[in-house]
């Protein structure tokens, strides 16, 4: 049976009253996904319990779960804030689902002329140019509906990933879990131009400019090696324009340090030192909320430009952790560069169910997958990381969330 997150947290640490005052929003999970999906109401329920009272869930699918997350967000709707988006994992999978349910001609042709009138996708060449429309239109069509449908629906996840592209994990032996079952099912489609960089950072531009459409904040995946080109993708969507009220990097721990100041330069996002206000926690160096690109500004100039803050809209743009970044010294550099104000936390449950996690509060090793409620954990270690006091990031990271996702409110 499957295990739940109360079944193994010990006791010292479900009843550490903490998280129970200092409430948590889990910036990005998935809820809707397997091997999670099937204990959704009581993974909700036991997270409640220890402080995490919200939750920004990402669908990945449309056709897939997309409709599980809009019905689990009907029984939920005071704890779940639904994204709807194509992860790029999922996109030739997608491609082939409309390749299936549309009849045309001119992508694919029958290797048999025994073949019934059910398309075998082994059968089936594609041609990349006009499948990469085909997702293109129908994507588009499909999330523009789910946003009218649900106004309180952010955008993604989506996003960029270079190991979907044959070339690059056949040549890395990096094969995320999707190429296999993929593999085995299509023999013969052209999958190394649907999914090259370039046509990712098509697709990601159409979830982009939906998020514009109805002023959504957008939920980006990004892997190392895939950084510059997201840096194109928003300033060629002039995201700075403040259409969007924010741009949420997940799990971006493989961000270069060097990026964190074009990141923010390129949305626009200028002052995060002016938002909530929160006082800066006991102990933390003022640095921590100051940009070196502001230190080249003249002080009249600054004077100005906050002056006019309030009056104008922007796009902010929040930098999101989960558990993997307590193994990656790079990432634990970005984290504590990151301004305090525009930092989030997340689990990604079911995924990235943290190791240390497991090694210093587990009294057995029965949780095998990533739930919401390992949250407390991760913002205990992050606030070692970052020398604060856990409940005052609790508060801060929270309050974050809610700017970042201003439909939760």
């Amino acid at each position: 049976s499957d295990v739940t997150v109360c079944e193994t947290i010990p006791s010292n640490v479900r009843d550490n009253a903490v998280f129970k005052e200092h409430t948590l929003f889990d910036a990005h999970c998935h809820l809707q996904l397997d091997p999670l999906r099937a204990v959704a109401s009581s993974a909700i329920e036991q997270a409640r319990s220890l402080g995490v009272l919200q939750a920004a869930v990402c669908a990945t699918s449309p056709g897939e779960d997309w409709d599980r997350l809009a019905s689990m967000y009907r029984l939920h709707s005071d704890f779940i804030t639904p994204n709807f988006g194509l992860h790029p994992w999922w996109i030739r999978r997608y491609a082939l689902s409309l390749l299936q349910n549309n009849n045309h001609n001119d992508m694919k042709k029958q290797v048999s002329e025994e073949s019934d009138s059910n398309i075998n996708e082994a059968n089936i060449v594609m041609c990349a140019e006009n499948a990469l429309e085909l997702v293109r239109d129908n994507l588009k069509a499909q999330l523009d509906s789910f946003l009218r449908a649900y106004p309180s629906a952010g955008v993604g996840e989506c996003g960029l990933d270079k190991h979907i592209i044959p070339s690059v994990s056949n040549k890395n032996k990096s094969k995320n879990k999707e190429d296999a079952s993929l593999e085995s099912s299509s023999e013969g489609m052209n999958w190394e131009e649907l999914v090259k960089l370039d046509s990712q950072m098509s697709i990601l531009s159409d979830h982009i400019a939906l998020a514009m459409k109805y002023n959504r904040p957008v939920t980006i995946h990004c892997v190392s090696g895939c950084w510059q080109q997201l840096l194109q993708v928003l300033q060629a969507n002039d995201v700075s324009k403040g259409a969007i009220p924010a741009v949420v990097l997940h799990s971006c721990h493989s961000m270069p340090l060097e990026m964190l100041t074009t990141f923010f330069s390129v949305v626009g996002d200028n002052h995060p030192e002016m938002d909530h206000g929160l006082p800066l926690p006991t102990g933390v160096d003022s640095a921590i909320l100051q940009f070196n690109s502001n230190k080249s500004k003249s002080p009249q100039k600054e004077s100005h430009e906050k002056d006019s803050l309030p009056n104008r809209r922007r796009c902010r743009l929040f930098l999101s952790m989960s558990g993997r970044v307590f193994g990656s010294p790079k990432g634990i550099k970005l984290a504590r560069a990151i301004p305090l104000n525009r930092l989030l936390i997340e689990t990604d449950s079911p995924d990235q169910l943290p190791v240390h996690y497991i090694s210093k509060h587990l009294e057995s090793t029965r949780l095998t997958y990533n739930q919401p409620g390992t949250l407390p954990h991760i913002c205990e270690e992050m606030a070692k990381v970052l020398n604060i006091n856990s409940a005052q990031l609790a508060d801060i990271t929270s309050a974050n969330a809610k700017a970042a996702y201003p439909i939760a409110m």
